[in-house]
């Protein structure tokens, strides 16, 4: 996964800990990497941080982004904001139609098995194409007004967590994390103020984030 260890940062201690880990393992899921193996190959420690690296940044990163657009988005459609409140019952429902409208994941790249040829662009094996999410979720002939949030359509098409093999593996921890955080956060505070005059996004093409988000939280 990873050409040069240097490419990830280190702990002074983490070989140290490794091999603790390895001669007395657990069932956590680093002593698990650190025990994977297929015959006689078995990962090497840039790989296990390259693994690491990715579950922080898929597992931490995209929750967070996702809960700060929401709370954006929420705080600018009081409708919206109404729904959830009102309707505990349909919480799911909710936060895919708000992953489908603030599209914090946007895109997936992917590279070209074979060659082939889609709406009249010729295809090469060894391509990269970015398969645009947030395009799809955007669609008009699929979504009625797509540019609104609207808590009520109906979510079985919606892309918030990609689709396929690729369907994120977390997701019902990702949908159980906000599902907890939206309705608390409106119960607790009103109003919400964004003191931010401009969103400052991070340099991301795959994921929307910002690099920060000023607010001023009025109890209720």
């Amino acid at each position: 996964m990873v050409g040069q260890s240097q490419q990830w940062p280190r702990l002074g201690t983490a070989a140290c800990r490794n091999a603790r880990r390895r001669r007395s393992p657990t069932e956590h899921f680093l002593s698990q990497l650190l025990l994977a193996r297929e015959g006689a190959d078995q990962l090497s420690e840039d790989e296990i941080l390259g693994v690491c690296y990715v579950v922080l940044i898929a597992g931490h990163d995209t929750t967070m982004n996702t809960m700060v657009l929401d709370t954006v988005a929420l705080v600018n459609d009081a409708a919206a904001r109404r729904y959830l409140l009102d309707h505990p019952d349909e919480i799911s429902n909710c936060i895919m139609e708000l992953g489908r409208y603030t599209a914090m994941s946007t895109t997936m790249p992917r590279i070209v098995a074979e060659d082939f040829e889609r709406h009249g662009q010729h295809l090469r094996k060894g391509d990269v194409v970015f398969l645009m999410i947030a395009g799809a979720n955007r669609d008009p002939r699929v979504f009625g007004a797509p540019e609104n949030i609207d808590m009520t359509r109906p979510i079985d098409q919606v892309m918030a967590f990609g689709s396929g093999l690729h369907h994120c593996i977390a997701h019902l921890l990702a949908k159980m994390q906000l599902s907890e955080f939206f309705p608390e956060l409106l119960q607790r505070f009103d109003p919400i103020e964004i003191l931010d005059a401009r969103l400052d996004f991070s340099p991301s093409i795959s994921q929307r984030g910002l690099e920060t988000l000023h607010v001023r939280l009025h109890p209720r």
